[in-house]
């Protein structure tokens, strides 16, 4: 058995059976009506909740593919043992979510230690290196996603590890074997679409010798009194959906059912469902086919359930031998390259939103990527100097703004 908390209070308990899960609210938990849930489809409640409930939330925790192979082989776990690999590494997650051993107290104090460029380096130099995954069991961290990560707090100019769950301010990523100056590719995009008025974390580059990208935690703030944990959930999580079938083509969330998502439960579905189309055409400008339902997020804000920053924002369309599928289809068409406005008219009114919204956050985005391309592509050369990508990148850009800008004209 396995006890969950969040933000350090104990919520329930987590229980393995046989190859199955079950999820439980403690009775304080239940009872707490104001309190937030681990998901939208996870409300407090009395009754437990069984397997194919509480499998999507906590399976979502979890790294994947590789990377979560190659952890269970350091734990001595089978890759299929979801309750015992979070009981081993889930003390930093995703969110306000933390999962420990029953018969383990989660320490009362966070604990770190200085983390030197040269160790950086040595940690991020080979993919997948086995001392990464050490160095995530000790820190006992939980990041979902295939790319390798590691979760760093920003105390001025030093980056500490955290030690036994310790809550951390930023995440730590490198360059993908399969796809080249990835980190360049990410700093461009995340600059970028700040620059295009799209709220997204900042990213900034890290000097270790290898390129690395820290980008800064929106489900952190740190105050004096330390780092506060604020949940999310992503939107597989939200829709009750396995990463494994993440992806539309696999069964996975369709826009359409994101936008449903937060008609539902975002505290303004308008305003975020606005934002959501915005994400869409700024992935469909900038060539990013991989934005899949775990790269949205919904964040639990003070003043209400919300739509989260946008990250994971990447240019794929420039790496040759990728599907030219996006994971996303847009009114039905998943290739961008036969993208047109009928589509877009689809997607409005699959959506449940008036045609000259869509045509008019289409068209801004497009004006605003346009005004910032040049400034965002000089900031990113100032910082990793030059890169043939970013010129392909750029181009490709502009491509589609133009052909963008005469959809949104007609």
């Amino acid at each position: 058995m396995y006890h969950v908390y969040l933000d350090g209070v104990l919520v329930g308990t987590l229980t393995p059976d046989r190859g199955r899960i079950a999820f439980r609210y403690a009775t304080d938990a239940a009872l707490d009506a104001g309190g937030i849930p681990l998901s939208v489809r996870l409300p407090r409640r009395g009754e437990p909740y069984g397997d194919a409930d509480a499998r999507p939330f906590f399976e979502n925790l979890l790294p994947e593919a590789e990377f979560r192979r190659l952890l269970a082989a350091q734990l001595r776990l089978s890759a299929g043992n979801t309750a015992g690999l979070l009981g081993e590494i889930a003390g930093e997650c995703a969110g306000a979510a933390s999962i420990w051993p029953a018969s383990e107290q989660p320490p009362d104090r966070p604990s770190y230690h200085e983390i030197s460029a040269d160790e950086l380096r040595r940690l991020f130099a080979t993919p997948d290196d086995p001392a990464l995954v050490a160095a995530q069991r000790r820190g006992r961290l939980s990041l979902a996603g295939v790319q390798p990560k590691l979760t760093l707090k920003r105390d001025g100019d030093r980056w500490l590890l955290g030690e036994r769950g310790a809550a951390t301010t930023h995440i730590l990523k490198r360059t993908h074997v399969g796809a080249p100056y990835l980190v360049e590719n990410e700093f461009f995009c995340m600059k970028l679409a700040a620059a295009s008025g799209l709220d997204v974390p900042e990213v900034e580059r890290v000097d270790a010798g290898v390129p690395l990208l820290a980008v800064k935690r929106f489900d952190r703030i740190a105050d004096e009194n330390g780092i506060h944990r604020v949940h999310q959930e992503d939107f597989c999580q939200a829709t009750g959906t396995l990463p494994a079938a993440k992806y539309e083509a696999e069964g996975g969330p369709t826009l359409e059912r994101c936008a449903a998502v937060l008609r539902e439960h975002s505290a303004l579905p308008i305003a975020d469902v606005r934002l959501l189309l915005e994400w869409v055409a700024f992935n469909y400008f900038v060539g990013n086919e991989d934005a899949h339902a775990k790269n949205l997020a919904l964040l639990y804000r003070v003043d209400g359930l919300r739509l989260a920053p946008f990250y994971d924002l990447v240019s794929t369309i420039v790496y040759r031998g990728l599907s030219r599928k996006a994971a996303m289809a847009i009114g039905g068409e998943r290739r961008y390259a036969y993208v047109e406005r009928r589509h877009w008219e689809r997607l409005a009114s699959a959506a449940r939103v008036p045609w000259p919204a869509v045509r008019r956050a289409v068209a801004d985005i497009g004006e605003r990527m346009t005004v910032a391309l040049d400034g965002v592509q000089e900031q990113t050369v100032a910082n990793f100097g030059e890169v043939s990508l970013l010129d392909d990148v750029v181009a490709s850009v502009r491509v589609r703004i133009e052909k963008g800008s005469l959809i949104s004209r007609l």
